[in-house]
């Protein structure tokens, strides 16, 4: 029996030592993406179910992703989602964690479609919006051609940037407070009707729920006709990247959506990622960060700055605090290491990184909470204490049970 208990013992011991881990860059990172659907062919009155599965092949956690979920029509997984007919397209509300080696599993529905083909793609994003994976599938609808189901479509290869200082295809450069114009097309494959076209300048990208600008304009359109649009636009004064996003909805719901990009000359920079080797610390571990910066949003000039690195209890304190100086050439990315020991145990813990200028204007900054519950399934206490006590009452049911037992076999000699 001893022996049982010294190899459990050293089992247990095993499964529960420390890892001592790098963290890898984001953009190195093995966490595959895949989509599937219950058949490939639906009819035209069929609900759509996607099963979407995000596996974490890594010996460190992932923190605070997003998904993000495009529904393209007649566009294969080898072309730009810039040149298909975008359907639909929503971001996660909620962050993904994943722990080391760990997976999760998302269930997608999808209103019933017309007859076509069409290709949905889900791709991860780090919290600070740089893709991580992402994975295609496709499915048919066939039936009845319903007129009513078809829907207006903005014409994605038609949008243009025009009047920047640079502009190619749908996005440009500008100087700050200067004019720009989004020209574009849209079409209307259903029957008559009167849309509103909705406009959004957007942070660095679609997800982000910063909106710095919107505007709309309504549209007449007849049955299978097209119409050209435009907007005339500011581009904002902080120097940066900024996403336009063009949509029709329809009852609350976006039925077509169409993206640009605008990018506002000057000093900027961006922390793409910051990662940890663990969610938990024991005391005397070591600690290891990994931070990954870009530099100018319009590549055309190097940056200097400072990267402030440092972490916070849950009440606010703060229990590691670095600043290192930056150096962003144009064009080019760059990683940073910080270290340090853990001090005491660490758990429920936020991690915060902010990134300022040679002057000190914020360019960019991050947090992310490294919650045991983001990471784990937490049993709430009340549900321990009952299931303890349902445990000590089956076990006082067995031992009454043996003592009877025993009592009955020895009046029985």
């Amino acid at each position: 029996m001893k022996r049982y208990l010294v190899l459990l013992t050293f089992l247990i011991f095993s499964l529960t030592l420390p890892f001592v881990l790098e963290a890898k860059p984001i953009y190195d990172l093995d966490v595959p993406i895949t989509v599937s659907f219950e058949k490939e062919v639906y009819n035209s009155e069929e609900e759509i179910n996607a099963l979407i599965k995000i596996k974490n092949n890594e010996d460190q956690p992932i923190s605070g992703v997003i998904l993000n979920i495009e529904l393209i029509e007649g566009v294969g997984p080898k072309e730009s989602t810039l040149k298909g007919n975008l359907l639909r397209s929503f971001c996660s509300q909620e962050k993904v964690y994943l722990r080391q080696f760990g997976e999760k599993q998302f269930n997608i529905k999808l209103s019933p479609l017309p007859k076509g083909e069409y290709f949905f793609r889900a791709t991860l994003f780090s919290s600070n919006y740089y893709r991580i994976a992402n994975s295609w599938n496709s499915f048919k609808v066939e039936g009845e051609e319903n007129e009513y189901l078809k829907e207006v479509k903005i014409v994605q290869d038609s949008l243009k940037i025009e009047g920047g200082l640079e502009s190619t295809y749908n996005w440009g450069i500008q100087e700050p407070g200067k004019g720009f114009t989004v020209t574009g097309l849209i079409e209307n494959r259903g029957v008559e009707k009167k849309i509103n076209l909705l406009l959004k300048i957007k942070g660095w990208h679609y997800c982000q729920d910063q909106i710095f600008y919107q505007t709309e304009k309504e549209i007449d359109l007849a049955a299978g006709d097209s119409t050209p649009f435009s907007f005339d636009l500011t581009t904002p004064q902080r120097p940066t990247a900024y996403a336009i996003e063009i949509e029709v909805a329809k009852d609350n719901q976006t039925i077509s959506k169409g993206y640009a990009r605008i990018i506002s000359q000057g000093i900027s920079g961006r922390i793409v990622n910051v990662s940890l080797n663990n969610y938990k610390f024991k005391k005397g571990e070591e600690v290891k960060i990994e931070a990954w910066l870009v530099g100018a949003a319009s590549g055309d000039r190097d940056v200097e700055g400072q990267l402030r690195v440092y972490l916070t209890d849950e009440k606010d304190n703060v229990f590691y605090d670095q600043t290192k100086n930056i150096f962003l050439p144009k064009e080019e990315t760059i990683d940073d290491n910080f270290s340090f020991k853990a001090q005491r145990n660490l758990e429920n813990f936020t991690l915060w990184a902010v990134l300022k200028d040679a002057k000190g204007n914020e360019l960019s900054s991050l947090k992310e909470d490294y919650k045991i519950e983001n990471f784990e399934k937490v049993i709430p206490k009340t549900k321990i204490i009952t299931a303890i006590l349902v445990i000590l009452a089956i076990l006082a049911v067995i031992i009454i049970a043996i003592w009877k037992l025993h009592l009955y076999l020895k009046k029985k000699q």
